[in-house]
């Protein structure tokens, strides 16, 4: 007869970062030393774009000792689907840091948050947690007191907000937390594979590899030149949309041939954005317009 094992209600807290060498291991530091002894709170860290078995910067680990606190055992680790799936609260450093794991993570958008925007109103206008790796131990310190001073704030809003049993809908009801029993063994991952990139890792991983390392480039690097162009995820999965496969020839509702009845609509609000936006009369939205724009006056 096999034995039940025994679950206790427990509420598994992520706090992610870059490398999972700074920021985020101080972020778990501090909430473990702030929750003290308490049963019903995991906590783990981890990070976008981390390498496993790093331990914590020497600065890290100084600023945290300071306040009482040991995590010189802590070793970091990439935030996977396992540890997504595994957390009922996720909060970033950064707002990269939640768009990254909103993009990459899907299944874990709704319970992923800020570290700081559970702050008083009017506290700070810049939510961000400041990266300090690489700078001087003074950096670590305001780094240190600015994760200490939100952490309040997470712990009340972790023990008030309900827990939803994994795989269940949103907008099935709402679930108390003495009402769902999450073991405290680690369990194995049963989501599916992450969409996102999914389809060109697998027909090129070359260039899915290049994309990857592009997009780190862009969040820890970034050139200050014109050559350097960003926009909005938003307009990213517009691009990389249904849209693109369709070429239209001619003008909204006067193409050559038919099927771009849908194409028709977006580059028509396309078109009358553009007039509101500009004050013009006419205004052509089409990828190539620029090239006749400057031939018309070319030969004019």
């Amino acid at each position: 007869m096999a034995l039940a094992r025994a679950v206790r209600t427990v509420k598994s807290v992520l706090f992610v970062c870059t490398g999972n060498i700074c920021r985020s291991p101080i972020a778990e530091g501090l909430f473990r030393r702030l929750i003290g002894n308490r049963g019903d709170i995991d906590v783990v860290s981890a990070g976008v774009h981390a390498v496993r078995g790093q331990p914590p910067s020497l600065y890290a680990v100084q600023v945290c000792a300071e306040d009482g606190t040991d995590i010189s055992d802590v070793r970091s680790q990439p935030l996977t689907a396992a540890l997504v799936d595994r957390a009922t609260h996720i909060f970033a450093m950064t707002g990269a840091h939640l768009e990254t794991i909103q993009t990459l993570f899907p299944q874990g958008a709704e319970k992923s948050f800020l570290l700081r925007e559970f702050e008083e109103p009017g506290t700070t206008v810049w939510r961000d947690v400041p990266d300090p790796i690489g700078l001087g131990r003074e950096v670590y310190e305001d780094c240190a007191r600015i994760i200490k001073n939100a952490l309040p704030s997470v712990l009340a809003f972790v023990e008030q907000s309900f827990l939803v049993p994994p795989g269940a809908a949103r907008t099935g009801g709402v679930y108390r937390g003495d009402d769902i029993a999450y073991p405290m063994e680690p369990q194995k991952s049963t989501s599916s594979p992450r969409i996102y990139g999914e389809a060109l890792r697998r027909t090129d991983p070359e260039i899915f590899n290049a994309v990857v390392a592009e997009e780190k480039r862009q969040r820890e690097n970034i050139e200050l030149i014109a050559s350097e162009n960003f926009t909005s995820r938003a307009v990213m999965e517009a691009q990389g949309s249904v849209l693109t496969n369709k070429y239209a020839e001619g003008y909204p509702r006067k193409r050559w041939y038919g099927g771009c009845e849908n194409v028709d609509t977006a580059e028509q609000l396309a078109i009358d954005r553009a007039k509101r936006l500009f004050g013009c009369e006419h205004v052509n939205v089409q990828p190539h317009s620029g090239a006749q724009a400057n031939m018309a006056v070319y030969f004019s």
